[in-house]
């Protein structure tokens, strides 16, 4: 058997982790990518739900355990957990709380990743 107070914490950051770390990458994603790609991405990410599921059947069918089980759905969050430091703030975000600078760092950021340029007038 696992101890209470795991299950507790794993229960904590799988509710943590679900949300925390999906939420944050949809979101840039939409809206960093270009207009013609968000449909695709969006489709990807929500089909990773499905996914998700048929894995998380497999692995039941394969403990049968449900405290192993959510031991095992813990794993993955716990390894992404240190990638939310690295996530750049959403630039629409720095925006509307008048942190302009930061804005510009993040779109210059994108557009180097991307190879492409950008007029400076265009965030204004």
């Amino acid at each position: 058997n696992v101890h209470p107070v795991i299950m507790i914490l794993a229960k904590f950051v799988n509710g943590f982790g679900g949300i925390a770390h999906f939420l944050p990458f949809f979101v840039l994603a939409m809206e960093m990518l270009p207009g013609k790609w968000r449909i695709q991405n969006s489709s990807i990410c929500h089909h990773s739900f499905t996914s998700g599921g048929m894995i998380v059947a497999l692995i039941g069918y394969l403990i049968q355990e449900w405290q192993r089980i959510q031991i095992c759905a813990t794993i993955p969050h716990i390894f992404a957990i240190p990638l939310l430091w690295f996530v750049p703030r959403s630039f629409a975000w720095l925006l509307t709380k008048g942190r302009r600078y930061e804005a510009e760092k993040v779109v210059e950021l994108v557009c180097k990743r991307n190879k492409l340029s950008i007029p400076p007038e265009t965030i204004d």
